[in-house]
């Protein structure tokens, strides 16, 4: 009741400082309800709590070599072979488990009671960021199998500390500022060392992500993109947390990335080619994520087309835009057979949801009591006929649909039929969009004024613009495919990606255009395809 939410209230806080974890971790839920159910006249008895806060994030560094060893030496040793404390004989200040709660808690109390905010920030936060960037080993080091839990509580609570740090960056950033470097540091190491439990690792992405979207904050990171570049290093090595979060890391990967695109050096671009191209061809990966894929390739063009001035990387430079050219092809091949399925799902799809949405009104009527006139014509006479919605349900039910089955053979319901048909069909148009930047940044790649001049100043011979032997063809695989893909669009979405496509190749010089055309003018008329453009 609300006349003894205070005496409760005060009752939880004082225990927490004399319980043992198990005990500490009840009162805080006490606390945390008695907040959001109580919250106009719990004001003034937040302080205490405050200070508790403060306390274990004092005492955590502590807690951590007391756990864990001080990093060297016997103590450390010793404690490696010593088994973790039960929790009953954990005190609350030296709980990991108790250190997850506070930031959530204290969370809460700064929405409900935002005057606390200013004095209590700038305390706690530093001792937030020397938290999350305590270690429980060495560099190298592993934590023995006796300790996993303890150091996976450890990496818990240091992730909740992260939200924390990341929620106070939407209003506060200011303050959050002078702690950047050590902040993605710590984020980075994070990565690295936490343990493979899916949600963990989920819940630090995301507040990952949240720092990249501070335009002043997310420039920490880049110092730190060879590591973030290792796939073990964004997801882990377990398969569960492989298989659930690749999608959000390379969805991160990619933000940061395309931020950086302007000031990547060689060696980072090429990764980057390498691990985006590879995920554009992943059937594992959603469609949504393969075309974010997609976008950075493209968007890297830009980026390594101005290196062709510098006769030390414009090879490697060049060689990274043709690897980008076979990669959106080759996708451009893997799109091309399932169109025709993708096009008769779709129908099926539509047709389904319209008979469920008749099928569900039919119901409701029935539920209603609804009556039904249905009109026959007899002669010259229109006579109406009375019958009811539950008459004969044989006949009122629609036919039941073919099952809808993709192409890689899974059964697929209605709105996953059109869901996958709407994904490619932004997929395409990322593709194609992508093409005329891509096709005039290799043709045009060599040819320049200043390239002709330090070449001539060297003595080589100047390389001539356009593409170079094996390319054309492989750059033909865009008309070979390409076309074939438009046949998913309708109408003026038909024209407008005709358009865009017409408008890659008109970037192309006369010679290349011809060759490309020449080569692939049976794909270019039809060449045969059961399935034809959309009227436009």
């Amino acid at each position: 009741k609300k006349a003894r939410d205070k005496t409760v209230l005060r009752l939880a806080t004082s225990s927490l400082r004399v319980e043992n974890e198990e005990n500490a971790l009840i009162c805080l839920r006490v606390i945390f309800d008695l907040h959001r159910n109580f919250r106009p006249s719990l004001e003034f008895e937040v302080e205490p709590f405050l200070e508790f806060v403060r306390d274990v994030y004092e005492q955590v560094e502590g807690t951590v070599a007391e756990t864990f060893g001080d990093g060297g030496g016997k103590k450390a040793s010793d404690k490696r072979k010593e088994p973790p404390p039960a929790p009953v004989s954990i005190k609350s200040t030296r709980s990991f488990k108790v250190q997850t709660e506070c930031p959530l808690i204290v969370m809460l109390l700064f929405q409900l009671y935002a005057r606390l905010i200013p004095s209590n920030v700038t305390t706690l936060l530093p001792l937030m960021v020397k938290t999350i960037g305590l270690k429980a080993t060495k560099d190298g080091e592993t934590v023995p199998s006796h300790l996993q839990r303890p150091f996976a509580d450890m990496t818990g609570a240091q992730v909740k500390t992260v939200s924390f740090v990341t929620y106070l960056l939407r209003g506060y950033s200011a303050l959050v500022q002078p702690h950047r470097d050590e902040v993605s540091q710590s984020i980075v190491s994070l990565l690295r060392t936490c343990s493979d439990n899916v949600a963990t690792r989920k819940e630090l992405l995301v507040a990952t992500r949240h720092v990249l979207s501070a335009p002043d904050f997310r420039r920490g990171f880049y110092p730190h993109l060879d590591l973030l570049l290792d796939e073990q290093t964004l997801v882990g090595t377990g398969q569960a947390c492989i298989e659930t979060l690749r999608p959000l890391a390379y969805s991160f990967l990619a933000e940061l990335v395309h931020h950086m695109r302007l000031e990547l050096s060689m060696p980072q671009i090429r990764r980057a080619v390498y691990l985006f191209s590879r995920n554009v061809q992943d059937k594992t990966l959603p469609l949504s994520i393969q075309m974010t894929c997609a976008r950075l390739m493209h968007h890297l063009v830009e980026s390594i087309f101005r290196r062709r001035n510098d006769p030390t990387q414009a090879d490697e430079a060049r060689a990274n835009l043709v690897r980008i050219l076979d990669a959106t092809v080759a996708k451009f091949g893997t799109v091309k057979p399932q169109v025709k399925l993708l096009l008769e799902n779709g129908k099926k799809a539509e047709a389904a949801e319209l008979a469920e949405q008749q099928k569900a009104k039919a119901s409701q009527d029935a539920a209603l009591g609804v009556v039904v006139v249905v009109e026959k014509v007899e002669s010259t006479e229109t006579k109406p006929e009375i019958v009811k919605a539950d008459d004969d349900k044989e006949s009122a039910d629609p036919k039941e649909p073919t099952e809808l089955v993709g192409f890689d053979g899974t059964v697929q319901t209605p709105s996953d039929a059109l869901k996958s048909l709407a994904d490619t069909k932004a997929l395409v148009k990322t593709l194609v969009i992508g093409m005329k930047t891509l096709l005039w940044s290799i043709t045009n790649f060599h040819g320049s004024t200043q390239q002709t001049q330090t070449q001539q100043t060297a003595g080589a011979v100047p390389k001539a613009k356009g593409f170079r032997e094996g390319e054309l063809r492989r750059a033909s695989g865009f008309v070979q495919n390409g076309v074939r893909c438009l046949a998913l669009y309708q109408g003026s979405e038909c024209a407008e990606m005709c358009t865009h496509f017409g408008e890659a190749l008109a970037v192309l010089d006369p010679r290349s255009f011809l060759d490309i055309i020449c080569l692939r003018l049976d794909a270019l008329l039809g060449g045969g395809e059961p399935y034809e453009l959309a009227p436009m």
